[in-house]
C-alpha cells in the first residue's frame, strides 16, 4: 500500500490557496506515478512476463525475482549463468524456466525459445509422444550434460553488441566409495546485445567441437525446431 503525505501550509504562497496547492502537489504526485507504472509496464521483460498464463502468486514471484541491471556485457553473463546454474535440465525449457530466464535473455532469443517450445509441443501432439523431444541435453552450452561452473574471459565489442568468451566446467557426482571423476573443460562464446534495459545474452556460440555436443549455434538449432513443425 502506497503512503504519501501531502504537505501542508498555514499561509498563502505566492498567490496560491493552501486548497489550490495541495491540488498541485495531487496532481504532480499522480503524474509521477502514471509515469513510472508506464516505464514498468512497457519493460519488454515484464512485457514476456505477460504474454505467459500464470498464476497471480507465479507472476509475483518471477517480478521478484528480476535480476538488478547489467551495465557491461560481463555483469551480464554472470546474471545469465547465476540463473542458468539452477534451471538446466535438459532440452528446451520449459514455460516456468522460460519465466526464470527471460529478465537475462534479448527479446529475440525469449521469443526464439517460445516459437521453439510451441513447435516441439505440435510435434509431440501430432506423434502421441512416439518420438522423443527434438532437442535434448543442455541446450545452453556445448556439452550435453551442462556446465557446473563458469569462468567469463575478456569479451570484445562495441557499444551495441559483444561477444565474451566462458571457460566452463562439467564436474559429475561421484559415486560412494569411488574417486571423484575427472571434470569436462570447454570453452563457449555467449553473444549479447545492448537493450535499453541493459546487456542481454542473444545466443550462444557452441565452440567445443565435441563430437556427440552441441554445434553451431543456440539460435540456429531453435529455428530448426520452428522450421520441422510448421
Amino acid at each position: 500500500m502506497w503512503l504519501y503525505a501531502f504537505p501542508t501550509r498555514s499561509l498563502a504562497f505566492e498567490g496560491v490557496s493552501l486548497a489550490q496547492y495541495d491540488f498541485l502537489q495531487v496532481d504532480r504526485f499522480l503524474k509521477t506515478a502514471l509515469a513510472a507504472t508506464a516505464l514498468f509496464a512497457l519493460n519488454p521483460n515484464v512485457l514476456y512476463l505477460q504474454s505467459i498464463p500464470m498464476t497471480e502468486s507465479l507472476f509475483s514471484a518471477c517480478l521478484l525475482a528480476l535480476p538488478a541491471r547489467a551495465d557491461d556485457p560481463t555483469s551480464a553473463v554472470n546474471a545469465f549463468y547465476a540463473v542458468y546454474q539452477n534451471q538446466h535440465t535438459g532440452g528446451i525449457p520449459d514455460a516456468t524456466q522460460r519465466l526464470r530466464y527471460s529478465p537475462v535473455l534479448s527479446p529475440r532469443l525469449n521469443k526464439q525459445l517460445a516459437a521453439a517450445a510451441a513447435a516441439q509441443a505440435r510435434l509431440t501432439a501430432k506423434v502421441k509422444n512416439a518420438v522423443p523431444p527434438m532437442l535434448e541435453g543442455d541446450i545452453f552450452s556445448s556439452l550435453f550434460e551442462g556446465a557446473t561452473t563458469w569462468k567469463v574471459g575478456a569479451c570484445q565489442g562495441d557499444a551495441k553488441t559483444a561477444r565474451c568468451p566462458v571457460a566452463l566446467s562439467y564436474v559429475p557426482l561421484a559415486a560412494p566409495n569411488t574417486k571423484t571423476p575427472k571434470p569436462a573443460n570447454w570453452n563457449d562464446t555467449l553473444v549479447l546485445v545492448n537493450t535499453p534495459q541493459g546487456w542481454k545474452v542473444d545466443d550462444v556460440l557452441y565452440d567445443a567441437g565435441f563430437a556427440f555436443g552441441n554445434t553451431g549455434r543456440l539460435s540456429g538449432m531453435l529455428q530448426m525446431v520452428v522450421a520441422a513443425n510448421p
